[in-house]
């Protein structure tokens, strides 16, 4: 039986007793990468729990217009495109400060219980934080389809390293509906989804 030779050094163990320990719900084979991402979160690199669902409207105007008009909301309201792919009418902003108290309730979905095995602390409601939408028009029966959703990086606190950290926080749908009533209101649509 070998002894340490120094108590004060830290102590070394694979990934996969650590998940065991720390995440016990988490089979090892879980770790491993995959050939195909099978989902969304793979190729956005966040957790699927942290994704909020897109929110899909469809209207009775051409796409090439309501795209326009998408564009022209997010850089009045304050969202730069980052990338922007025209063929496919995909937009993605870069991230913004915000503050919750300028939206009608909730922005974020309390925190998920698998985030406790992260070890990073999460408050349950965050006053402010970062938001980024991501964006696509596509043609559909109606005349044109929107599909958004917010990704929100929230106040966190790593236990491990002691520092605070933004983490991605699941939107409730605030945001996104506030984005999409702005360019309802600019371009005078209403969605035939919400129509009487």
């Amino acid at each position: 039986m070998s002894r340490i030779s120094n108590p004060a050094s830290p102590m070394v163990l694979p990934i996969s007793i650590l998940v065991g320990v720390l995440a016990p719900g988490i089979a090892p084979s879980m770790l491993q990468a995959k050939d195909e991402p099978p989902t969304e979160a793979r190729e956005t690199g966040i957790e699927a729990a942290s994704i909020g669902p897109y929110r899909v409207r469809h209207y009775e105007i051409r796409p090439k217009k309501l795209w326009k008009g998408l564009l022209e909301v997010l850089l009045q309201g304050g969202f730069p495109p980052e990338e922007v792919d025209e063929k496919k009418r995909i937009v993605k902003t870069s991230f913004v400060d915000f503050e919750s108290k300028d939206y009608p309730g909730h922005v974020v979905e309390l925190p998920d219980r698998r985030a406790i095995a992260t070890g990073i602390l999460q408050v349950a409601r965050i006053r402010a934080g970062k938001v980024s939408f991501h964006a696509q028009v596509s043609k559909s029966p109606e005349g044109a389809e929107l599909r958004i959703r917010a990704r929100i990086l929230g106040q966190g606190h790593d236990r491990v390293r002691a520092i605070p950290v933004l983490v991605d926080r699941r939107s409730t749908g605030v945001i996104e509906s506030e984005l999409i009533r702005r360019l309802e209101s600019r371009l005078g649509i209403v969605s035939v989804d919400e129509a009487p």
